[in-house]
């Protein structure tokens, strides 16, 4: 909003001059015909800024007034930001970013940055810091983090706290292009605390965090320090650190002495801030009271829990459900009590769940204040995950109105994965700071033009055939669970990044009858690490055609074109770009369709040794059922139940996976048959129900791990989740088809028990998801992500590569966190392509929080003393030097 002004003085009236007696209008005149006097630019622009804020404080009845103010000063202020006059300039771009002025009311930076720009050449300190965050953000610009840093600094320069605050974090964090330098950092901080004010009060908070935890060789600890930061931030208002006072001097920690008055006084400071859990603890005051501090109040104590209930505090909302069920500070209102139980429950809180179910009845028997004070006292179960970046667009953060937050932080980190994964050109609105334009030849060693698209893991290669996969089993799991991204706010993501793909996929298919499948080779590429600005050459182009034949490659292709065009025509009704991929789908089929039959690596000898197709089949059968259900036309189902036949397909129980579709194939067979009203469909329930049978109670080589993580010799021996995660997808998909209740529980079950596997319920305590949890894999073989050329420097990857999926642990559910482990540690398009699923399933459907909310940081460690026992007795046993000889000859054996 824009700053305050000096409002008109009339210090200088007396009773005598009928001060009281002049009316709004009359000040108003007053003032214009003073500032039309006068030549001074400075009276003038307190005229203008006075106009604009009276406009304020005007009512909708005096709308046509407001605007006329609104108008007058503006133009006013145009006058004199066209002269130079830099608080003009500011004032000005304030109210265009404020939405003062500006058409239908929305910010626009289109007209504010500029003029932050011009302001800060005249040295207005708060002009350069809000060009800088324009920079950083892309508003009214194109993001550019160097001229970011650039204006920072230079309002830095003049003591500017918000300044000194960005650039502080931004050395600490790694951000805006910068390296981890804690050092500088800290010294940002700590000249940002010096300078704080009501506006920019954040250093103080950050650095007393620092010295409550400490960063070796930076910052030592200090814990009345820490505490005596906060008492500064909480008497510039800030929320956070009186909240967090006010639990240090009711509970005596932090050396606090327990201490009522102030504990009340900083509850106080948060809670008229709205912060909810400092309403909520006000609550519990008014409910006991405090004898010459505060008195006891049922009313107070009502309404407090009412206004964290507001906020959507869960525990408040189902406090305030009792309040208003027992009649405690207020009427009671059973009507009203179920409304706040179900908010309550919405939002995971299981004693509300439980009340809805009647499993927590009233007991008239019991003193109902004493259960009311047990209730607001009861301590939360402490929440351990990773709270959510605030400063990238379209991450969900907590909020009253959001179902199962943390499964729509998963959908949106996920997303967020394959925007870290784009090649080419990228859009004014990226959001991974650290990836740039990149491949931006790709296609041109064959005239063609392979911008854009996905690099496939951690490295900078580009494969059709897993690419194809991802997006179609990514477009079946929207199509059916389309609800789960709307819910969370992603319906426009997910659209993006299927057309990202779909996209590069038009392109690839730049002839009938060619089908590009891979860009860059492993000899080049495997041997560079580093950031995408470098990425080697030469990057030749392969592709299949009509004598060098790709039938799975292009089968898969049609498939992918044919899933995202029904997801395009259906949910996001977009006919024109459908009917684009359908007509790609359906000239893709025709080609694959043509014999001789081959597999893709048969022509392109390149990727062999890197995606090496087993079998063109499964794709063939695939790619029909898709054509069929995009366009209603038998014929396609036929063709897919005479390949089925033909290369007799009946009965397989093999993983479901980027090279392997039959099994898959068999759930869309029974949901294609449902559609087509087929005699058949009981047929086709047996096929699924035998596969998904046989994952549930699986017999050699598939089996669970001791942590119940299903592995399949082989096929998990690397990236152990992704067969696991996509058995748990189809088994999503294919429940409510189920022959019976027994069964759709008991498949339902099983990706519930994967899902949980994979959020931190196994025996390594490790969600396998990249910044959801202190726990989470920190060092993802990823060279963009790592951010240095060397894969061992910097020890730690610089950028967090939110929502990836790792590899995995291998068949014993051990993981080492260790980058250059790449069975393990790397991620890759097809990884996410399940989980991203899954999350929109768990968004509409989980009934409680991910396994990791609830675990507590730390990994089981190996038992180092355990282990060197072990070795002094093998060689008091053996003898020193034969069990030498035993190593070195196993070793040189390895």
């Amino acid at each position: 909003m824009p700053a305050e002004a000096p409002l008109l003085d009339q210090s200088h009236l007396k009773p005598g001059h009928k001060a009281s007696l002049l009316s709004h209008s009359q000040t108003l005149e007053l003032y214009r015909q003073n500032a039309k006097k006068t030549n001074d630019p400075d009276l003038q622009f307190e005229f203008a800024a006075f106009m604009v804020e009276a406009s304020r404080a005007m009512n909708d009845e005096e709308a046509k007034k407001r605007d006329d103010l609104v108008k007058e000063g503006l133009a006013l202020l145009r006058k004199l930001a066209d002269r130079g006059h830099a608080n003009s300039q500011y004032y000005l771009a304030d109210c265009f970013a404020s939405a003062i002025g500006t058409s239908k009311n929305k910010p626009d930076f289109d007209k504010a940055f500029p003029l932050f720009v011009q302001s800060s050449k005249h040295g207005h300190p708060d002009a350069a810091y809000r060009a800088g965050v324009c920079y950083e953000q892309g508003w009214g610009c194109k993001k550019d983090f160097a001229k970011s840093e650039q204006f920072f600094k230079k309002s830095a320069s003049a003591s500017h706290p918000g300044a000194l605050y960005r650039l502080g974090i931004a050395e600490l964090k790694g951000e805006l292009g910068l390296a981890k330098n804690p050092r500088d950092g800290v010294r940002y901080l700590k000249r940002a605390a010096e300078n704080a004010n009501e506006e920019f009060p954040h250093a103080l908070h950050e650095l007393s965090e620092l010295h409550e935890k400490g960063i070796d060789n930076v910052c030592f600890v200090d814990i009345e320090y820490a505490v005596q930061l906060l008492i500064e931030a909480a008497n510039l208002n800030y929320a956070p650190s009186a909240f967090k006072l006010g639990e240090y001097y009711e509970y005596g920690k932090m050396g606090c002495t327990q201490d009522a008055a102030l504990s009340i006084h900083y509850y106080t400071i948060a809670a008229q801030q709205d912060h909810r859990d400092a309403c909520f603890a006000l609550t519990a005051w008014y409910l006991v009271g405090s004898p010459g501090i505060l008195p006891q109040s049922d009313t107070e104590a009502y309404l407090w829990a009412k206004r964290a209930a507001e906020k959507g505090l869960p525990k408040a909302e189902y406090a305030v459900g009792y309040f208003t069920e027992v009649g405690i500070g207020v009427k009671k209102d059973q009507l009203d009590a179920n409304k706040w139980y179900r908010r309550a429950a919405e939002h995971g809180d299981k004693r509300a769940q439980q009340r809805l179910k009647g499993g927590v009845p009233i007991d008239e028997k019991k003193p109902k204040r004493d259960d009311l004070i047990k209730i607001v006292l009861a301590q939360d179960s402490k929440n351990y995950a990773i709270p959510a970046p605030t400063d990238i667009p379209g991450i969900p953060q907590p909020s009253p109105d959001q179902t199962n937050y943390e499964y729509s932080k998963l959908l949106s980190y996920s997303l967020y994965f394959y925007e870290a994964q784009r090649s080419g050109k990228l859009p004014p609105d990226n959001r991974v700071t650290w990836r740039g334009d990149s491949g931006l030849q790709d296609g041109s060693d064959k005239k063609v033009d392979l911008e854009g698209g996905y690099y496939d893991a951690g490295d900078h290669l580009k494969f059709t055939f897993p690419l194809s996969w991802t997006l179609s089993s990514i477009s079946w799991g929207a199509y059916e669970w389309y609800e789960g991204y709307q819910t969370a706010g992603q319906a426009t993501q997910i659209r993006d990044m299927i057309k990202w793909g779909t996209d590069w996929l038009i392109k690839a298919h730049s002839e009938p009858e060619v089908l590009y499948v891979m860009v860059g080779t492993a000899d080049v590429d495997h041997n560079y690490w580093g950031p995408d600005t470098g990425i080697p050459l030469p990057r030749p182009s392969f592709n299949v055609n009509n004598s060098s034949r790709g039938t799975d490659a292009t089968a898969e292709a049609a498939a992918a074109m044919a899933a995202a065009s029904l997801f395009f025509k259906d949910k996001v009704q977009d006919v024109d770009y459908a009917n684009t991929l359908s007509f790609h789908a359906k000239q893709l089929y025709e080609f694959a369709i043509e014999t001789p039959f081959e597999t893709y690596q048969t022509s392109v000898k390149e990727a062999v040794d890197l995606y090496s197709s087993n079998s063109y089949k499964d794709e063939l059968v695939w790619s029909s059922l898709w054509l069929y259900k995009l366009t209603k036309d038998p014929t396609y189902f036929d063709n897919a139940v005479n390949f089925f036949k033909e290369f007799k397909l009946s009965g397989q129980v093999d993983v479901v996976n980027w090279d392997d579709k039959t099994c898959a194939s068999y759930i869309l067979f029974v949901q294609c048959a449902i559609e087509l009203k087929r005699n058949d469909i009981d047929t086709w329930k047996g096929e699924a129900e035998k596969f998904l049978d046989a994952v549930i109670s699986p017999d050699d080589p598939c089996r669970f791990t001791k942590g119940g993580l299903y592995f399949c010799e082989g096929d998990s021996d690397a990236a152990s989740l992704n067969p696991a995660l996509n058995a748990a997808f189809v088994s999503l998909l294919y429940a409510p088809l189920s022959s019976s209740d027994s069964k759709k529980d008991n498949y339902i079950k099983f990706a519930t028990s994967q899902m949980n596997y994979l959020l931190g319920d196994n025996p390594m305590k490790t969600p396998y998801i990249v910044g959801v949890h202190p726990n989470s894999p920190k060092d993802p073989h990823h060279s963009g992500a790592h951010g240095g050329t060397d894969i061992n420097n910097p020890r730690e990857n610089m950028h967090i590569l939110y929502g990836s999926i790792v590899g995995g642990p291998g068949k014993n559910d051990k993981y080492k966190d260790d980058r250059k482990d790449y069975k393990q540690s790397e991620v890759a398009l097809d990884y996410n392509a399940p989980f991203q699923s899954l999350m929109a399933y768990q968004v509409i459907n989980a009934k409680e929080d991910p396994f990791y909310v609830t675990l507590p940081p730390g990994r089981p460690q190996t038992n180092v003393a355990l282990i060197v026992s072990l070795v002094f007795l093998f060689l008091i046993l053996f003898g020193i030097g034969g069990g030498f000889v035993y190593w070195k000859k196993f070793k040189n054996r390895k």
